[in-house]
């Protein structure tokens, strides 16, 4: 992919893709993953807290079978690909 190096230290938009609606450069804070998340041969989770702390979030992200599920204070809300069904690429091998 090529992308014009002007145009990503502007604030002007750009596009990856002919088909997307475009993208906008942020200046987000680098964040060391390893402090954030539980990581194992297996899985990696991420746990927050709301604004108010009166909630707990944890999202958990399984790789065999590919899933991911969203629990709120302990409960289980959401599950993506729960009957193991979304196809993916493993692009990994590539690089």
């Amino acid at each position: 992919m090529n992308i014009n190096q002007r145009t990503v230290n502007s604030t002007e938009r750009f596009r990856l893709l002919d088909h997307d609606d475009g993208s906008i450069i942020s200046d987000l804070p680098s964040v060391n993953i390893k402090s954030k998340a539980r990581i194992t041969s297996t899985s990696v989770s991420f746990n927050s807290t709301s604004e108010d702390g009166l909630d707990s979030y944890e999202y958990i992200v399984t790789f065999s079978p590919f899933r991911i599920e969203q629990k709120i204070n302990g409960v289980v809300t959401v599950v993506v690909n729960k009957k193991d069904t979304l196809m993916f690429e493993d692009y990994s091998r590539f690089y």
